[in-house]
């Protein structure tokens, strides 16, 4: 039987989640047999795949309109060959890029497209990298949200879009040594950046009549500000600034927490939910990614609307006071069991065949 032959498709990249799962992905589909091309069009040098991997990086220097991404990728099919498909990542307009190329060396039937969405189209559209019209020119979208999905098949038909999970590596969560003793601990894990809002945290924090603690992990931008704010607000003392770190949640700081706070304004996935929740830690959300579709009130968590500190100190006292139960650990990691790594890698492939 002959290989199934794959291009993954990528604009640019980085050290972020994305690449992790995109080289997750990659790993998995080798093993069973597919050929993998990585297209990069605009690379800066930084190394981001397998070193087994078959990388072709298309230029060094930045386009001066994505337009000419349809040709730069035209070429590289034309003097590479044409794969049975393309996986194109993240943004919608490479779907378009992609299906346009092939269309222009008449393979655009030999070929099927899938859009790989890493987070909500109107992000996309915010940014100027493809509306649902740019979209339309895939065979198949995958999402990682039932929500998304399904604003796509409204936008686009039924059918179109199909939910794919992002995989979550439990090889990296450490093992709970003995439970908290009586301070209730939160726990912080992201980027200290404007749109996370761990303001809002810090605020709570200040506000809540219970004697909570906070383990912050992560780093960037916000930290100075955010350090200055909970000095103005009097709770420096209660809060522990662990900085970056590799492998967070095998930190000891991080698996004692009774319950993780996401604040953020938006999310495209919100992986450190799922991450959290695989760990046996409840979680405290704002409705950003998968939070409305994961997070249970009461079972694995509790929801608060973004930037009410007021609510957040509400939840935060009435679990304290036990008007609200603390969820289960083996409840809250049953919760994500279809993000596993096996389950959502074989997922990913039967739908991924499903397409061709």
């Amino acid at each position: 039987m002959r290989e199934t032959k794959v291009d993954i498709l990528v604009p640019y990249s980085g050290q972020g989640g994305v690449e992790i799962v995109i080289n997750q992905v990659i790993r998995y589909l080798k093993q069973n047999g597919f050929q993998i091309r990585v297209v990069e069009l605009v690379w800066d040098g930084n190394p981001w795949l397998d070193a087994d991997v078959d990388f072709y990086p298309l230029r060094r220097d930045k386009v001066e309109n994505i337009e000419q991404f349809t040709d730069m990728y035209g070429v590289f099919l034309q003097e590479r060959g044409i794969p049975d498909l393309v996986l194109a990542t993240p943004w919608p307009f490479l779907a378009y890029v992609a299906k346009k190329a092939l269309t222009i060396l008449g393979n655009d039937h030999a070929c099927r497209v899938i859009s790989w969405l890493h987070a909500p189209m109107q992000i996309y559209e915010k940014y100027g990298v493809g509306g649902y019209e740019r979209l339309a020119f895939a065979d198949r979208v995958f999402c990682l949200t039932h929500a998304e999905e399904n604003r796509v098949n409204h936008r686009l038909g039924e059918g179109k879009a199909v939910m794919v999970y992002n995989p979550i590596d439990t090889s990296q969560i450490g093992v709970l040594e003995a439970e908290n003793g009586n301070e209730p601990k939160l726990v912080y894990v992201g980027r200290l950046s404007e749109e996370k809002r761990v303001d809002t945290l810090i605020r709570a924090l200040a506000m809540a009549k219970s004697d909570w603690n906070l383990t912050i992990v992560g780093d960037g931008e916000s930290r100075e500000k955010l350090q200055e704010l909970a000095d103005s607000l009097g709770v420096e003392t209660k809060i522990e600034w662990l900085g970056w770190r590799e492998h967070p949640w095998a930190e000891k700081q991080v698996l004692n927490a009774d319950f993780m706070v996401l604040p953020s304004e938006y999310e495209g996935f919100a992986l450190v939910l799922v991450e959290a929740l695989a760990a046996g830690i409840p979680v405290i959300s704002t409705p950003v990614g998968v939070a409305p579709e994961l997070v249970r009130p009461g079972e694995n968590g509790y929801l608060f609307e973004t930037g009410q500190e007021m609510q957040l100190q509400q939840i935060l006292d009435c679990i304290a006071d036990s008007v609200l139960p603390k969820p289960d650990r083996e409840i809250c990691k049953n919760s994500v069991t279809s993000y596993e790594m096996s389950h959502a890698l074989f997922d990913f492939q039967q739908k991924l065949l499903d397409t061709l």
